[in-house]
């Protein structure tokens, strides 16, 4: 732990220079598993305290490698839901070329309390397997970078001081250039991009006079954080958050920073049931009572979710609460079948919800420590005895016990929201739908823990008497262990179920355990194979019902298939031009799993369902492109009432499309002859989940017809594919966007170029408009190409910007998008020809490459010692060609001289398209997944950044056998500060 505690403690050093002395870490509280050995240093928490962590030290990903990213990360401004760092790079962070682990653990915190995204090259570039690593203006190419402060020479080997750089047949720098840092450097910006140099503390800020010229922010650079946040700088972000609201205020320079410790270990499940037998649960809406769908829910959670060791406790409220059983360890059956027997059977009396809550707590409080235990309360009512409600909610919090609460009916306390909310715990609601599916999913998922089995499937079924009803459900190889089908109608008398599996054999059902049953449950013992079920339910009369699968992991140290889900927010004020977003994270032991048929189901108080669908293909709602997060717009159509909004989210491969990242062929740090690792995608197996997000309160609702102002969403995709200086053709790509946000086709393109990049984020409609042959809006989603050549061929380092938006056939225009620039490349050092060009220590100094002559002179005069003196002009240059000639290094491109030493020629071997091809290498078959995949972050966030060999110091760690470096290389999120240590 002092590894941690040293990281930390410096990490909060740098956090409260950069954040300008407004902010640190207070307090950090290091969870390690319950599979580690017991220590008296440790505090034992109950259960698990995965869903509150903000940083996870867990072992490295095939591939992302040692790689530190943040997931999750949705909107600019936003957070994200952990990061990610590596045993490796805590201890290591130096040596493997990242820099101080202190700063690293800044940079990560920046994305994911912020909802700040990297500065360095991050876009990809169309069609091939590299990152964009230079943009156009000014009539040269540029690194990408927050400042031009960073002193550096562009090179195609970092090693190699004379690989200087060219254009390829596309006007663009060569797929291998890249910037090399040189040293010493006294930049101060910024963290979100170069956080290994040492003089580099601070983060960028917005272009103003105002602003130390050191910090202003590169508006110009296609880097995430101009694409996702509208060119605006990462201070301009930070200061939307609370953290620096008008509130708060700097501390001082001497402030003490470090922050206080504790060290707690997961424990076994420590739970209590806080169930209302209050007059109302005898409600009958639709077949059986609240009471009756209460014992079987309830009933059906003890017998197949609740782990072994778990200890329970029933607590039961009416108009007072009392202790209905003790906290009991379940080890055995018998020891379930005895808690399902101890549940209510009567109803009667008033609800007096706070003090079913303090009783929650007496029985819980077998323990010195509370924090990690979880109440689960379900209610039909709302509070109408004391103690209230309000004076039991400080005592709840302070003790550290998470409520899951679970609204049965639209008459339900509003209250159950805010209780779940400032506990940590998540909220449902049931509508009493006959076709809701609410009361499996939610206890479903109110534990996270890795032995709690996961839902498969849940629906609704309609059965019409004397005629079977058939479906299917798929295990995957994730899951097996106490595999349950439960089929709940209200009346089971003459319903029988039956399950066939992948090998034939069939399985039959049984009533249960329960007291009042009105389920039928078919359990596969051992370990389902994985495969296709299919399952048949008859019934001699008419009856509607639900049906649920749930399976346990077979491999608990281990994540499995995991879906998660959540929501841009917990409540919506509706209005003509309002949405809200969900979000559903599907992801094999952390890797983001592709291409799978996610959606999300709305239901409201009245039981009317609207479903959408959520798609990881960057555009609208969706961030970035095949990182395993799914996205999805709520418009107002789908809201059709006030009050509670149950979201569910179910997640499936049935048809064998979906794929998963299984390796790369190196590790986070770049190598130095490309741009990172190569990824290589599997085939992912059939499987289906369902994840209960929780519910959301809609306000203002207006009954009427829905006028269309919601405009096409923002273009974040646009990128510059080819530009010929010769004749200004240019050709850009962009992702098609919808009619509304990313649903639907848009109507047309509004093409804008200007001179003035402030000119045209400011005013678009006052630069010059391009019409010719500009595409009709394809389908959202879709890619757009789009070839035009710029009105001005003058060399004269001109440079123009260029910028997209779309809009609907209600004239209703989308927000800018992201900026390309364009100049006619005037820069004679990046043409592919022999010249002498000049040298300068800016940042897009190159150094002079040599001809082959030259190399010629060079080795002989490596033979013959000719360094040893210099007589006239000619002899020094070529005694400066020996000594610079020193640091030339055989590279993987060595062995085509026609490359290397000639510049391009027509019939140079190592094109664009084969070095992607070796850079892969992996067969052909998989080239189509490779590409879909390629904006994910797994493969997008790396930057290759090498010292420059010089007689100066490496301002990095350095590695004399030349292994690469690459800097903070993320993803992005946050939480209480809470570190989560697997084994």
């Amino acid at each position: 732990m002092l590894m941690l505690d040293t990281a930390f403690t410096e990490a909060s050093k740098v956090l409260y220079s950069a954040s300008k002395n407004f902010v640190y870490f207070k307090e950090i509280t290091i969870v390690v598993p319950k599979s580690w050995s017991a220590s008296s240093q440790y505090t034992t928490i109950s259960g698990s305290a995965s869903s509150s962590m903000d940083f996870l030290v867990d072992k490295a990903k095939a591939e992302t490698g040692n790689t530190p990213y943040v997931h999750g990360l949705t909107a600019c401004g936003g957070q994200g839901q952990y990061a990610h760092i590596t045993p490796e790079l805590m201890i290591n962070s130096q040596s493997i070329g990242y820099g101080p682990i202190e700063k690293i653990l800044v940079h990560e915190w920046a994305h994911l309390r912020w909802g700040v995204f990297d500065e360095y090259p991050s876009v990809e570039q169309p069609d091939i397997d590299e990152i964009e690593k230079f943009y156009n203006e000014d009539g040269t190419w540029k690194p990408i970078m927050c400042t031009d402060k960073i002193l550096g020479l562009n090179l195609r080997d970092c090693r190699n001081s004379r690989s200087r750089c060219f254009t390829d047949p596309d006007g663009k720098p060569e797929p291998d250039c890249q910037f090399c840092v040189q040293a010493p450097n006294t930049a101060k910006a910024s963290l979100m991009a170069y956080q290994w140099i040492s003089s580099v503390v601070e983060f960028c800020d917005e272009d103003t006079a105002s602003v130390n010229e050191a910090l202003r922010h590169n508006s110009r650079a296609p880097n995430d954080q101009n694409r996702f946040c509208g060119q605006r700088s990462v201070w301009e972000v930070m200061r939307t958050h609370s953290d620096f609201n008008a509130s708060n205020s700097a501390g001082s320079g001497t402030q003490a920073t470090t922050p206080v410790f504790n060290v707690v270990q997961e424990g076994e499940i420590r739970l209590a049931l806080v169930l209302d037998i209050s007059n109302s649960m005898n409600a009958q809406i639709a077949g059986p009572s609240r009471l009756q769908l209460l014992q079987d829910s309830v009933g059906h959670f003890l017998t197949y979710a609740v782990p072994d060791n778990s200890d329970v406790g029933i607590v039961t409220f009416s108009s007072s609460a009392q202790i209905v059983t003790s906290m009991t360890t379940v080890t055995s059956d018998a020891i379930r079948q005895s808690l399902v027997q101890n549940l209510p059977s009567t109803a009667f009396g008033y609800t007096a919800i706070g003090d079913g809550l303090l009783k929650g707590l007496e029985v819980l409080n077998t323990t010195a420590n509370l924090k990690g235990s979880i109440i689960i309360l379900v209610t039909d009512g709302k509070e109408n005895r004391r103690p209230l409600v309000a004076d039991v909610l400080p005592l709840l919090v302070s003790s550290g016990v998470t409520v899951h609460s679970l609204a049965i009916s639209s008459g339900s306390d509003s209250q159950l929201t805010s209780i779940s909310q400032v506990t940590g715990g998540k909220s449902y609601f049931y509508s009493e739908s006959s076709t809701s599916t609410v009361l499996h999913d939610a206890f479903a998922g109110m534990l996270e823990e890795s032995n709690v089995p996961v839902q498969i499937d849940s629906q609704s079924v309609t059965v019409q008497g004397g005629s079977p009803v058939t479906g299917q459900f798929y295990v995957d190889s994730t899951v097996g262990l106490k595999t349950v089908l439960q089929v709940m109608v209200n009346d089971t008398s003459s319903v029988s179920v039956r399950v066939s599996g992948p090998d034939g054999t069939t399985y039959t059902d049984t009533s249960g355990p329960f007291v009042t049953s009105i389920t039928r449950n078919v359990a596969i013992s051992g370990t389902a194979a994985a495969g296709r079920y299919t399952y048949t339910i008859t019934s001699d009369t008419d009856l509607k019902g639900t049906l649920s699968v749930q399976s346990g992991r077979t491999d608990t140290a281990s994540d499995g298939l995991i879906v998660r889900s959540w929501t841009s927010g917990t409540q919506y004020s509706y209005g003509q031009n309002s949405t809200f977003r969900v979000y559903a994270s599907v992801l094999r032991n952390k890797s983001p799993v592709l291409k799978s048929r996610i959606t999300a189901n709305l239901e409201n108080e009245d039981g009317e369902t609207a479903t959408i669908d959520l798609k990881d293909d960057g555009v609208g709602s969706d961030l970035t492109a095949d990182d395993g997060v799914y996205s999805g717009t709520v418009l107002p159509k789908y809201v059709t009432l006030d009050g509670r909004l149950s979201v569910k989210v179910t997640a499936a491969n049935t048809d064998g499309t979906a794929k998963v990242l299984t390796a790369t062929s190196g590790s986070g740090a770049a190598p130095l002859s490309g741009s990172g690792n190569t990824v290589t995608i599997g085939n992912q197996e059939n499987f289906q989940r369902v994840s209960q997000t929780g519910e959301m309160i809609v306000q203002n609702y207006v009954p009427g017809a829905i006028s269309d102002v919601i405009p096409p969403a923002k273009i974040t995709t646009l990128v510059l594919t080819s530009i010929d200086d010769t004749s200004g053709v240019v050709q850009v790509t962009w992702k098609a966007v919808g009619d509304d946000v990313d649903d639907g086709t848009a109507t047309l393109y509004d093409v804008r170029l200007s001179t003035d990049i402030n000119s045209l984020m400011t005013n678009p409609g006052s630069a010059s408009q391009l019409t010719s042959q500009v595409p009709t809006p394809k389908a959202s989603g879709q890619t757009e190409t789009y070839t035009f050549t710029l009105p001005v061929l003058a060399r004269d380092s001109r440079t123009y910007y260029l910028a997209v938006r779309a809009t609907d056939n209600s004239q209703n225009t989308g927000e800018l998008s992201n900026i390309v620039s364009l100049s006619l490349v005037t820069d004679v050092n990046w043409l592919p020809t022999t010249t002498t060009p000049t040298t300068s220590t800016r940042a897009t100094t190159v150094v002079p490459r040599s001809t082959r002559n030259s190399d010629q002179s060079v080795l002989i005069g490596l033979s013959t010692a000719a360094c040893i003196a210099a007589i006239g002009l000619l002899l020094l240059a070529i005694s400066m060609s020996c000594c610079f000639g020193k640091w030339k290094r055989v590279t993987s491109r060595g062995r085509y001289p026609d490359d290397v030493e000639s510049g391009y020629t027509s019939s140079r071997r190592n094109t664009r398209g084969n070095r992607s091809r070796r850079k892969r290498g992996y067969s052909s078959q998989h080239a189509d997944d490779i590409r879909d995949y390629k904006r994910s972050r797994h493969k997008r966030d790396y930057m290759d950044v090498y010292s420059v060999p010089d007689l100066t110091p490496y301002d990095f760690p350095y590695i004399k056998h030349g292994s690469a470096y690459s800097n903070s290389i993320p993803y992005n999120m946050y939480r209480d500060h809470a570190i989560s240590v697997m084994q």
